[in-house]
Formats: C-alpha cells, structure tokens, sequence
C-alpha cells in the first residue's frame, strides 16, 4: 500500500512539474503564443513538433487564430463554418486568398476539416509554404480571406507583431 502511494505522489510531483512546460506561453504585449515541444522518431532522432499561434483581431474569445506547426503546415481555426459537408469530403474549400499588410492579395490553397473539439466546418489546412512566411515577413497583419461555397467570403486579420520572437523561441522550428 504503501508503495503505491509513493507511485502516485510521484506521478502527481511529475505531472506538476511537466505541465507548464506543455503550456502556451504568450508573447507579452502581442496576440501570438507559442508551445515548445519534440518528439523522437523510433530511430532516436529529435523532431522540433513545436507550434505558434496567433489570434485575430477582434476576436476577444481567442476561438479564431492561426497555428503554425514546426514540423509543416498552418491551420486556420475559427467558430465560423467555412464549407460543406461536400467540401469536407472531397478535401477542398472555396477560393483562399491573403495579403501582407495592404498588399495585394494572393492565392492560397487549403482543404476543409472539421474542428477536432466541435465537430463544426470551421476548421482550415493551409498547404502553401509562403503563406507561413508571409508571417514572418509582414510589417503588421496578414489578413486571410475566405470564399465560403453558398455565403458570404469571411476575413481574418492577424497581427504579426513578436512573431518573429515567437519563432526564435522554439529554435526558428529546427
């Protein structure tokens, strides 16, 4: 008995310990957070699986913000349904587009998930590369546009600032 409340007061001291290096940490003064994380391969090589998020402006619930992944791609994740069921199936969504600070806009290809927590449409993966640096390379915002099939298109303005620090922060995603 007693053996086993030493296993589980030390599984508790270990999950305390770990838990706030598993948690967002937020870039004061910013809307952009970032968590630091790896994993090892089964060949023992360290793979950076580290994330960056930045919330939309004007969006005080944080339910609509960007996640970069270190080891590839972007998602979208908004409370606003983006798509079809048709669009989920097929893995498309209507036209995408973006543009740094007030530039023009570019075209940007993504497919339609549901959200993992809700179940809901809202959801996007991004798949171009220069979107992602778009991020890093833009003076203030990237703003995203989405054509939703049978509604109106819906934009999404993301603030850039310290995401350059962000980056640093999870070793520029190496």
């Amino acid at each position: 008995m007693k053996k086993q409340q030493n296993m589980v007061i030390g599984l508790v001291g270990l999950l305390l310990v770990a838990t706030p290096a598993l948690a967002d940490k937020a870039v004061p003064g910013t809307r952009v957070s970032y968590k630091v994380a790896s994993e090892v391969d089964s060949e023992g090589h360290r793979h950076n699986t580290s994330m960056i998020f930045v919330d939309a402006r004007g969006d005080s619930t944080g339910q609509t913000y960007m996640a970069f992944f270190c080891n590839g791609g972007a998602r979208l994740y908004t409370n606003t349904t983006l798509g079809t069921a048709a669009e989920i199936n097929s893995g498309t969504i209507g036209a995408m587009s973006y543009r740094m600070d007030s530039g023009a806009y570019k075209t940007v290809e993504g497919g339609l998930r549901l959200d993992n927590k809700t179940g809901q449409r809202s959801s996007v993966n991004i798949y171009d590369s220069q979107f992602s640096q778009a991020f890093l390379t833009a003076s203030q915002t990237v703003t995203l546009q989405v054509n939703r099939t049978g509604s109106t298109p819906v934009s999404y303005t993301f603030p850039v600032k310290g995401l350059a620090q962000a980056y640093r922060a999870v070793n520029n995603c190496d």
